[in-house]
């Protein structure tokens, strides 16, 4: 049986980028940059590499996915458990990695095999991405604070001003370059890239993810507008525009958005569903809210 602080390798035939080394975190889950957060505790690999294989299924025509145990390195008793860093994105190995002391930017990106340059195909032959869009990475902060690197203009004058040292928690974006998509990281059920609609708001990118995950916070989301010569920072705060039936200032989402949810133990949708039975919001609210709640499949509808 799996059990906390076990190392898992998934290999992902076809599908390289998505294969890679995972460790069972404290609430016995594997944190995978396509499918999201996995149960893995107390699963033998079959039934995990079962399991993966129906997530998988989501995104992957027929996958094929390979479950081991990693070989577990020496480590003294009284050693700690590495700090980490999050990179998503258009790398070669998207993923977490552990921070080492002084670890910048561009170095975690070479441990990730380097960004994707060249257009790459999916298992239809469809084109979906070309290649990694290194003028506007998005660092996300554990405390809050959004970092915007141009790794081509480091590139090009080596100014290492922006090669930014990595803290832990760190969640490193780096966006693609086609046109229609948007991304969506942090605290949602399903985190990955996904079509532009036409006229898509917030709530609909949140629907597409898969809505919240528990702890996925209402009122601290950042929304980073990268695709302009000026990238820009959105904080929106959720709770306070459905509570006050605002819903002309939920925000339109453009292809080449980085959307991240924040983590909170407090604002979180069921309780924020719960607290408004009852009250006096517009019927406008009422729909969006229930119909929200039924499409991600929430168990406290408002009524």
């Amino acid at each position: 049986m799996l059990a906390v602080g076990d190392t898992v390798k998934i290999e992902v035939e076809r599908h390289e980028r998505y294969s890679g080394l995972f460790r069972i975190e404290a609430d016995g889950t594997i944190d995978h940059p396509l499918v999201g957060p996995v149960p893995a505790r107390g699963l033998t690999l079959e039934a995990l590499q079962e399991s993966l294989t129906e997530h998988f299924s989501r995104y992957i025509r027929r996958p094929m996915l390979k479950v081991s145990l990693a070989e577990p390195e020496p480590r003294s008793l009284s050693r700690p458990a590495s700090p980490t860093v999050y990179l998503m994105g258009e790398v070669r190995k998207p993923g977490p990695y552990e921070l080492t002391p002084g670890m910048r930017l561009i170095q975690l990106i070479a441990l990730s095999g380097g960004p994707i340059i060249h257009p790459m195909e999916d298992h239809l032959g469809n084109i979906r991405s070309t290649g990694a869009n290194l003028r506007n990475i998005s660092v996300f902060r554990a405390d809050g604070e959004t970092i915007q690197v141009d790794l081509e203009h480091i590139q090009q004058t080596g100014d290492q001003s922006q090669n930014v040292v990595l803290e832990p928690g760190d969640t490193v974006h780096i966006p693609a370059g086609t046109q229609g998509e948007f991304t969506i990281l942090g605290q949602v059920r399903y985190p990955g890239s996904y079509p532009v609609k036409e006229k898509m708001n917030l709530m609909e990118a949140l629907v597409q993810a898969g809505g919240f995950t528990r702890d996925g916070s209402l009122r601290n989301i950042r929304i980073v507008r990268a695709d302009s010569p000026d990238p820009q920072t959105f904080r929106v705060n959720l709770w306070d525009t459905l509570k006050g039936g605002r819903l002309e200032m939920i925000p339109e989402i453009q292809a080449g958005d980085a959307i991240f949810v924040e983590h909170t133990p407090f604002y979180h949708w069921e309780r924020f569903v719960s607290g408004m039975r009852g009250a006096a919001i517009s019927s406008e609210s009422v729909r969006l809210i229930r119909d929200f709640d039924e499409r991600t499949g929430g168990t406290i509808y408002y009524r």
